[in-house]
């Protein structure tokens, strides 16, 4: 849902700012990628209500990879009250680290190595989950290592 919803919000970014300027061609491709956009998030919504493509959540482990800039997956669901082990593989030629501070998660995760990661959500609620190592990249590559974690009752 994440990175849907970014791609949606980056075209209507873009689509505004072809308007401040009054580039009407750029406007028109602005507008076409935030049609298909926002049809990509809107799909991707009804999928999660539905109760797929993504299991409700997960039991046991959960593995999770850390790559040159990002979360594989992305997207990680757990069940209130119920414990979690995080399987961390570091896959990426930079040091990374995951960081969820709403749920007090704040481990390195070195490179060519499963880090596992213990955890029971508290609350409910969907959460950030972002790298813990900002000389990971440049601030545009960091930034994008984000994901999140949505947690249900």
């Amino acid at each position: 849902l994440a990175g849907a919803l970014a791609a949606f919000e980056d075209s209507a970014v873009a689509l505004a700012g072809a308007l401040a300027i009054g580039d009407l061609a750029a406007a028109k491709l602005a507008g076409a990628e935030g049609h298909h956009t926002q049809h990509d998030f809107s799909n991707e919504v009804y999928e999660w209500l539905a109760g797929g493509p993504e299991e409700p959540h997960h039991e046991g482990n959960v593995k999770l990879e850390a790559t040159d800039w990002a979360w594989t997956p992305n997207t990680i669901l757990l069940k209130k009250g119920e414990t979690t082990v995080l399987e961390i593989t570091g896959t990426g030629l930079l040091p990374h680290g995951i960081w969820i501070p709403a749920l007090g998660v704040n481990v390195d995760t070195p490179n060519g190595e499963v880090t596992l990661v213990e955890i029971t959500p508290q609350k409910a609620g969907e959460f950030f989950l972002g790298c813990n190592n900002p000389l990971c990249g440049g601030d545009a590559q960091h930034s994008q290592m984000s994901g999140t974690v949505i947690v249900i009752e």
